[in-house]
Formats: C-alpha cells, structure tokens, sequence
C-alpha cells in the first residue's frame, strides 16, 4: 500500500494523532524510525510532516518517515541530555503570554528577552501577548504600553488582551490567521483562558485525548488547535525551554538595537562588555538602548 503525507497534530510519545487527505489518523511510530539513530530524544513531533503507511480497512497507520523541517522549537531532553528534544516542528510564529504578577519584574524582562532570543535563533517569528489587562490599573497600563512601544520600535510584534472578557481579542486574532503559533508562557497568565478564547472546544478536546489515553495527563502531551483561519500548539516544555541556556556565540545578532551597532566597536570581537572603544556601550551611555536591554543581554552572555 502506498504512503500518504500527513501534519502530527498531537503528540502523546505513545501514539500520534495525524491529519492526512484520507482524514485524522491514529499512528504509531515504525520500528525502524522509532529505532533510527539520531540525535533526538522523540523523532515526531507537533507540526511534523510526516509519511504514513496506512493499515487496510481502518483509520489506524504506521508513521515510516519524517519530512524535512523548515524549522523547530528544540530544548535539552530533560531524562537525557546529551539528545534534543523537538517541543514544535515548522511553525510560523511563537507567541510569549505573560500578565502581571505571572513573575517578578526583573525576571518577567529577563523571560522576554531570553523569547525573543530563543525565538530568533530558531527562525520563527515572536509575538509578545500581555494578557489581563482588565485588571490592571491606569498607572500599570499606561507601563505595559510603555513596555510594548519600546519592543514594537525594535521590531517586535505585541498585542494586550484581556482573554477571560475578550477585550483585545479581535485584534490578536487577526495577528494569528493564517499562521501556525506556539504558545509558551509563565504559570499563572491565563494560557488555558486564552487557547478556549480562541478554540473554545480546546479543553475539551485535549480532555478527550487524556481519557483515550490511559495515564496521560493533559499537561504531558502536545497538541495543536486548528480552526478555518488559525492553529495554535500547546506542547509542554516550553516553559523549560526558556531556562536552558542560551547559545552566547553571536548573540548580539539576536539583538536588534546591538546589531545595528556591531560594525561601530573597535574589536571585531568586541563582546560590548568592558572593551574600549565599544559602540554599544557608548549607546547605553547615550540613552539609545535600555539599560534593561543591555543589562539582560550581558546575563544571557
């Protein structure tokens, strides 16, 4: 029987939902991809194209290949380090939900940053979400607007939502149509709140899932949302994979007001830490980048 290609829309490790032109299949991995030596941790993930071999007279198939990615959301696998695993396989867009109080200020400016970053070097766009701005005060408000005009002048795309009313809604979804979205964020910021905002049918479909699955429980197993204009995935780990270290090697490219300054030091090796001559420094000096920026960017090295 002939292979047909298909998109992984969950992930438990046991067994993978797929939607293939023939409909939504339920798959296992293949002896020999399961057992093919590579250097990750889980060879399928969320989003993965992928080749199925389909079982005569049932909705049941073998995945026998994984098609090449366009891109991946990769952390350290956490019971063996020394292999990668794929938390997210060709996406579009990578969306950070935060709120107030989610963490304190320094460390919640430290997250955004090491996003944006993490983000960056996987080649997928990132959208800054600041969710529950319905209980914010005038003063806080006017800060995360502050906040968010100071990263949107950067380049960086950012939308405030209140997910519980739906305030901001409308205009977050029009940043999400047409695009494949990772959410990741901070316990405490309302993904849950925001995912049944947007796919309301999304907890009880990932309830579904746990049920069908014996022992899995809903927070271990990834699985994407797809509506007629949007798809957003939900995969555990992200959170983690914003703790694991960033790779420092160039890591001024990944920070847009320090690139456009790289050519202005003195050293072509210039770190912008206490090298004479750096023309970044001379910039934090001058008011042209944040000190939160610059400062978060010599923790992140």
């Amino acid at each position: 029987m002939a292979t047909i290609v298909g998109t992984i829309l969950i992930s438990t490790g046991a067994w993978y939902q797929v939607r293939t032109p023939a409909g939504v299949m339920r798959c296992q991995l293949s002896g020999r991809l399961r057992l093919q030596d590579n250097k990750w941790s889980n060879p399928v993930a969320v989003g993965d194209e992928v080749e199925v071999l389909p079982e005569t007279a049932t909705t049941a198939g073998s995945i026998v290949a994984v098609l090449p990615r366009r891109n991946a959301l990769v952390r350290r696998s956490p019971l063996r380090p020394h292999l990668q695993r794929v938390m997210a396989a060709n996406v579009d867009q990578a969306l950070l939900l935060v709120s107030q109080g989610s963490l304190p200020e320094k460390l919640l400016l430290l997250l955004i940053d090491r996003f944006l970053v993490v983000a960056a070097q996987a080649d997928i766009s990132p959208l800054l979400v600041w969710n529950k701005i319905d209980s914010l005060s005038p003063e806080d408000r006017t800060a995360v607007e502050q906040l968010w005009t100071a990263y949107a002048r950067l380049g960086y795309a950012t939308a405030q939502v209140a997910a519980l009313t739906g305030e901001g809604l409308p205009a977050l979804q029009q940043q999400l149509n047409g695009k494949r979205t990772v959410i990741a964020g901070p316990s405490g910021v309302g993904k849950s709140t925001l995912l049944n905002a947007l796919v309301p049918e999304a907890t009880q479909r990932m309830a579904e899932v746990a049920a069908n699955q014996r022992g899995c429980h809903t927070t271990r197993f990834a699985c994407m949302f797809e509506t007629a204009t949007l798809a957003l995935i939900d995969t555990p780990g992200v959170q983690s994979l914003l703790s694991d270290p960033v790779l420092p090697h160039n890591l001024g490219q990944y920070f847009p007001e320090i690139k456009a300054r790289l050519g202005g030091c003195k050293y072509y090796n210039c770190r912008h830490l206490q090298e004479p001559h750096c023309a970044v420094r001379r910039a934090v000096e001058e008011g042209e980048i944040a000190p939160n920026r610059y400062k978060n960017y010599c923790t992140l090295l």
